[in-house]
């Protein structure tokens, strides 16, 4: 298998992409295209001999070799030229979100892999909690879902921003935290639910203090077209840098990521902290024996009593690259379904930049 790289300076979570390559026994060859060269030697050091060539672009890269996929990992505002370049060349691609800064920017590049039949798989990989909850929605256990309540408070990331020239930059990443972090929150909420989000309003704000372009903090609520309600809050609030100094898995732990879904047979609850695994709590519903129930003078009617049955597990971390590799690769052959829809990535960021407009001007945004 022949693989495109294509990145400039550093993206979000290019390492670990790299990471899962080298994991990977069937890759053969490797082309990274990286005007800065700033990647190079990462490179070099996760895949050795597989990386045969270095290009200054991926339009030079794509001209002088055949891959079978495409990944795509650097700033918002320079990642649409790249994954077009890909498209128009008639590779799939693995795109590293937010893939954009609006909108208006991805949508063409939605068009043109659904008009060459190809993958845009846009990084918004589920973790196994979350497409467990997906199953549990999906086959009715919960009956008709009422409301979604999501809550994610994160390391100070914004403490990093000197290290990347584009994270919290309004015109290079398009937004803050929503767009680059919790914008997996906002991909797996419809899905969860199993349905579009019709009505977005909230706000999204700089609480800290530092002089931020975009937000550290959020608190959302939206409407679904099933009638269902759901709330987002979260931020990146602290106590500390992932990787700082005064970083320890333990303190990571206690920061709270985890939703639950309500319905009308029962409800379910994910706790996420210290990984991304999970541990899920499924409480359903059921009808015990006919009781009686007295009621004033002569009179009394019976019903049935409710029972509650809790069903608990605890659900490993996955690699999550990893999955999104191969679910594409198995799409691309033939085996198997898209790991994401082509127009994933275009309904996140019209999910975030409602949130913004909402926020701007105080008014509730129809997304539908």
């Amino acid at each position: 298998m022949n693989v495109a790289l294509l990145v400039e300076k550093l993206g979000w979570h290019f390492e670990a992409w790299l990471q899962a390559l080298s994991k990977r026994s069937d890759v053969d060859k490797v082309f990274l295209s990286d005007p800065s060269r700033y990647n190079l030697d990462m490179v070099r050091r996760y895949l050795g001999d597989k990386l045969v060539a270095v290009y200054d672009s991926p339009q030079a890269l794509f001209q002088e070799n055949e891959v079978e996929i495409t990944i795509v990992d650097t700033a918002p505002f320079r990642t649409p030229d790249m994954v077009q370049a890909s498209l128009e060349a008639g590779v799939s691609v693995i795109v590293e979100k937010p893939a954009a800064t609006s909108p208006e920017a991805y949508a063409p590049l939605v068009e043109l892999a659904d008009s060459k039949g190809l993958l845009l798989a846009i990084s918004l990989m589920e973790t196994p909690a979350v497409r467990e909850a997906i199953k549990i929605v999906s086959e009715g256990q919960l009956g008709r879902i009422y409301n979604i309540q999501c809550l994610i408070s994160d390391h100070q990331r914004w403490r990093i921003r000197d290290q990347m020239d584009w994270v919290f930059s309004k015109e290079k990443a398009g937004g803050g935290m929503l767009g680059h972090e919790f914008c997996h929150i906002l991909n797996y909420m419809p899905r969860i639910v199993g349905s579009d989000v019709t009505h977005v309003t909230g706000f999204a704000k700089v609480v800290s203090g530092e002089p931020l372009e975009v937000e550290d903090s959020l608190a959302i609520s939206v409407l679904f077209a099933n009638g269902a309600m759901g709330t987002l809050n979260g931020g990146s609030w602290g106590p500390s840098v992932m990787g700082g100094p005064e970083y320890s898995k333990e303190m990571y732990s206690f920061l709270n990521y985890g939703f639950s879904v309500w319905g009308e047979k029962g409800a379910i609850h994910v706790d996420m902290q210290g990984g991304l695994g999970g541990n899920i709590i499924k409480d359903l519903q059921y009808e015990g024996p006919v009781q009686p129930i007295p009621t004033t003078r002569l009179t009394h009617r019976t019903n049935h009593q409710l029972l509650v049955q809790r069903w608990e597990a605890k659900l490993p971390p996955a690699d999550r690259m990893g999955v999104m590799i191969q679910e594409s690769l198995d799409y691309i052959r033939g085996n198997g379904p898209p790991p994401i829809a082509n127009d994933a990535g275009l309904k996140m960021l019209k999910f975030q930049h409602a949130v913004y407009k909402a926020s701007e001007t105080g008014e509730t945004q129809q997304l539908l």
